[in-house]
């Protein structure tokens, strides 16, 4: 670690490395405007290099991974490995069908580019859905890269500027927090679920399924900042303890305009890349400022002064867009994962609680998070993702009224002030 250095690139800059050599982008940015980056490889145009390409293309038409060596064995001599190259193209070019499970690999595209859409409707009323169409065209979609950039500041309720004087911040998360819902549409044909859960869909989402550097980067932009437990509700003007709050109510004060740079995470993923003309709309729709904002007292709003949507799109040659159209001819299947919540008012006074969430296709992984009614209905004092224990004894799972294996009923360790519950639930 002590030959890491770190290189500093300004906008329009290139850095050209051996990629043998190790690298990693910044461990996150922190200045004020979202930043791109875009990658091309070069080889030396030699014989050994022309075929490496070929069999990149042929790997990435028969949907199987790429090889990251040009060469199978390296200590053979030079006639022996132009041999064993063209064996493995051999085999490689069995089949020539086009399949979306992985991006185009370069000697397949003519073009790789980042599409920058407007907002379709007025940002500036406060109710109004943000709703984006991506047109028809003969290039690829990938629904896994598609970002939306926010500009945002917080008012008072009659439209007026903060002052000094008030503590007003977000909820954490807010470039996702602040929808209930986003809706996408697939050849005007609806493909989500309007649950109306989408802030705490996408919290746990983050929290339970990415990677440290991926929360790192994308909650980071989205201004998450970690609370501190046991305080989440604490917004009372003098008390610092909750710093989590407090750094987000700074970026806010006297409504300065904040920008969020959010990865769109709808309640489903393929894998796949849409086909060309495939025609999608997106709609994002906004919760009340009781659920998305904090503070001790008083009205606000959250207003949206800027909402562009940014997607990947892939334009292939014509002998791979050839390849897709005849698939395409043919029916394509898009197998997805599928994101569900599901909510349950338990009273005060209930000692028992059954629950039947699921019936049918049965979840892959279930998280149970409890919060309080009157944070769920949203007020202005309270954190909604505040989750709680509320002195929960034990969990039964059954599946056809068998209790699954595992499932028994143990009672919980009950030393919740020693925060023993936490290794529990997690266990």
């Amino acid at each position: 670690f002590q030959r890491v250095q770190h290189v500093s690139v300004r906008a329009g800059e290139v850095v050209l490395w051996d990629n043998r050599l190790p690298h990693s982008n910044a461990y996150k940015h922190t200045g004020s405007l979202p930043r791109s980056v875009i990658y091309c490889s070069f080889l030396p145009n030699v014989a050994v290099n022309r075929k490496y390409v070929e069999s990149q293309l042929q790997d990435f038409l028969a949907q199987r991974k790429p090889g990251d060596q040009w060469i199978e064995e390296s200590n053979k001599e030079e006639d022996e490995e132009m041999s064993s190259g063209k064996d493995l193209m051999d085999r490689k070019c069995a089949t020539a069908n086009l399949d979306y499970g992985a991006l185009p690999v370069q000697s397949a595209i003519t073009n790789a580019q980042w599409v920058r859409y407007p907002c379709l409707t007025s940002v500036d009323a406060p109710d109004a859905p943000l709703e984006f169409r991506i047109d028809k065209a003969n290039t690829l979609i990938d629904l896994n890269q598609v970002f939306l950039q926010l500009t945002v500041r917080i008012l008072k309720a009659d439209g007026t500027a903060l002052v000094n004087e008030d503590l007003v911040g977000s909820v954490n998360n807010i470039g996702y927090s602040m929808f209930r819902s986003i809706d996408v549409f697939i050849q005007d044909q609806k493909v989500t679920q309007d649950q109306g859960l989408y802030p705490w869909l996408s919290y746990v989402r983050f929290l339970t399924g990415c990677t440290q550097s991926e929360i790192d980067y994308y909650l980071y932009n989205s201004l998450w900042r970690k609370d501190k437990a046991g305080l989440m509700d604490q917004v009372t003007a003098g008390d610092l303890r909750n710093k989590g709050f407090i750094d987000r109510a700074a970026y806010f004060q006297r409504s300065l305009e904040v920008q969020l740079l959010m990865k769109v995470t709808p309640d489903f993923t393929i894998d796949k890349l849409l086909p060309p003309q495939t025609e999608v709309a997106f709609r994002f729709l906004r919760c009340s400022p009781d659920l998305c904002l904090l503070a001790e007292k008083g009205e606000f709003k959250l207003e949206v002064k800027r909402a562009e949507l940014t997607i990947a799109k892939y334009t292939l040659t014509d002998d791979a867009l050839k390849s897709v159209n005849n698939q395409m001819s043919r029916g394509l299947t898009y197998p997805s994962t599928r994101y569900s919540t599901r909510t349950r008012v338990v009273s005060k006074n209930d000692q028992n609680c059954e629950w039947v969430p699921y019936s049918g296709t049965l979840p892959r992984r279930i998280y149970v998070f409890q919060t309080s009614q009157v944070a769920f209905n949203g007020r202005i004092d309270k954190n909604i993702f505040n989750f709680q224990h509320f002195n929960l004894q034990n969990i039964q799972v059954f599946r056809n009224d068998e209790g699954c294996p595992m499932s028994t009923a143990i009672p919980f360790d009950q030393s919740y002030p020693n925060l023993l519950y936490q290794t529990t639930l997690a266990s």
